[in-house]
């Protein structure tokens, strides 16, 4: 940065710890870790985030597939397929309620599931950007619409609740 060879640097799925003693070396610009409607567990970096403008890329918006609305209780996938882990009977089970309430509030906004765990996302804080991985232009269309969905505060609340009560179980 000093010789002008980089403008801006960031870092990947890092906790805040190191976040704070990297930044200290070198200001970082960006990160990116997972986050999610279920995966809140970089949540601790926002005040520093915020505190520096440095901006966040959430990968994994989608909960590896779970959050899409497209699975069902016995999905199967291969042993070696990474879905397996996050898309199977218990966590379908553990987040139902969840789920549920996406897929009604998806048919009232004209939404997909996949559609509202973005627009989540985007609402929680400006310089959170999601980035879903998609296998065609088909979803990257679906996806982009996110960007028209409006959730209320009330909606978030509700959101947030159900992932709370899930939690729990």
């Amino acid at each position: 940065m000093q010789e002008g060879k980089i403008l801006h640097w960031g870092i990947s799925e890092m906790p805040a710890d190191y976040l704070r003693r990297a930044h200290k070396v070198c200001p970082v610009t960006a990160v990116e870790n997972r986050y999610n409607v279920i995966n809140r567990e970089h949540e601790d970096l926002i005040p520093f985030l915020e505190e520096n403008h440095i901006g966040w890329v959430a990968h994994g918006p989608m909960f590896k597939g779970l959050l899409s609305g497209t699975f069902q209780k016995g999905a199967r996938f291969a042993r070696d397929d990474w879905r397996s882990s996050s898309i199977n009977d218990e966590n379908l089970d553990r987040y139902g309620s969840l789920l549920q309430y996406l897929g009604a509030l998806g048919e009232e906004k004209h939404a997909t599931a996949g559609q509202l765990s973005l627009a989540w996302i985007l609402h929680r804080k400006p310089y959170i950007v999601p980035i879903p991985g998609m296998r065609s232009v088909q979803r990257l269309e679906e996806n982009a619409k996110a960007l028209e969905i409006t959730l209320s505060p009330e909606e978030m609340e509700k959101i947030d609740a159900l992932l709370d009560a899930a939690a729990q179980n």
